[in-house]
């Protein structure tokens, strides 16, 4: 019920900047944990990857990917595991601004000049 009760709280260290979310989870990067995925209903952690600490942007496409943007790369996260599918190199010298998702399922990458569309 929508009653304003807290449902569950994980400490402050849990998320500083980026959530993203699908039915059952809720994906959250932290600059020194990295990106954690928690269970929607309870809180608890199902996975972390704390070697994606200073991830840019988070955005979760579906059933398939969780796309992190980190140091001039785009990677695709399985959602269920955390493991990499698959990374993008892109140029160093472009500051990553954001991603968004449009239709097809493609993501749509802001990077310095340029401007990506990922299948």
């Amino acid at each position: 019920p929508r009653d304003g009760a807290s449902r569950w709280q994980a400490g402050a260290e849990a998320s500083r900047r980026l959530l993203a979310l699908d039915d059952v989870t809720l994906f959250t990067g932290h600059r020194q944990r990295g990106v954690l995925a928690r269970d929607l209903e309870r809180g608890d952690v199902l996975w972390s990857r704390p070697d994606l600490r200073g991830v840019a942007a988070l955005l979760r496409d579906g059933d398939e990917r969780l796309f992190a943007l980190r140091d001039a790369q785009i990677l695709s996260l399985d959602p269920t595991s955390g493991a990499t599918q698959w990374t993008l190199p892109l140029s160093p010298a472009a500051p990553l601004a954001g991603i968004a998702l449009g239709p097809g399922q493609l993501a749509y990458v802001s990077a310095g000049r340029e401007l990506l569309a990922i299948g």
